[in-house]
């Protein structure tokens, strides 16, 4: 077979499995080392900084046994730092990004966390870990009452009236003031609405 000379423009089209011939322009067989990047090209992957050894909350190192098969995830908290976290079985564990200190985590969950596949979303301070293994039903409905539940609406407020309501033969009377607010009615509060 002839070799052949060809001009690549670049190398963005990431990792491809695909045979040679059905690869487009631009993808790789495998990427050593390398970081494909839309505005520098293939930059050479950052290199790494051994920071600290994980440790358990009392202080002691854990084993590489005591971690094997757990599931890692990253948390960003912009000004309040970064996390690297865990799941080992069905306990949690985190650590400060930085320095590798140990953090509590409260696990009210534990039956949840099973298996290996599992997604995380991090919306503000909020990370939210979805076990994708776990069937997902609908809660049992509650019992509805009909007639039981009203929505009052006020287009207009004026200030000496008074406003009756009776829901289910149970009545309530406002008054309002000069002072009250639409907020100071939907509080069914007397002694705040009845003042000035």
């Amino acid at each position: 077979m002839p070799a052949v000379t060809q001009l690549t423009p670049n190398f963005l089209g990431g990792v491809s499995k695909q045979n040679d011939d059905k690869k487009l322009e631009g993808q790789l067989t495998e990427c050593v080392n390398g970081y494909p990047d839309p505005t520098f090209g293939l930059l050479k992957r950052p290199g790494l900084t051994f920071t600290n050894t994980l440790k358990k909350a009392n202080g002691d190192v854990f084993t590489e046994s005591e971690l094997e098969g757990a599931v890692w995830f990253f948390i960003e908290r912009d000004a309040a730092g970064s996390y690297v976290g865990c799941i080992k079985g069905s306990n949690i564990y985190v650590w400060t990004a930085a320095d590798g200190t140990w953090c509590t985590v409260t696990n009210n969950a534990s039956g949840y966390l099973s298996g290996t596949n599992y997604h995380f979303r991090s919306i503000q301070d909020t990370t939210i870990i979805t076990n994708r293994s776990k069937i997902t039903a609908m809660e049992t409905p509650g019992s509805f009452t009909a007639n039981s539940v009203a929505t009052i609406k006020l287009i207009t407020l004026v200030s000496g009236n008074d406003y009756d309501v009776t829901i289910q033969g149970e009545s309530s009377t406002s008054t309002s003031q000069s002072s009250t607010t639409f907020d100071d009615m939907l509080l069914y509060d007397s002694g705040r609405i009845n003042t000035n």
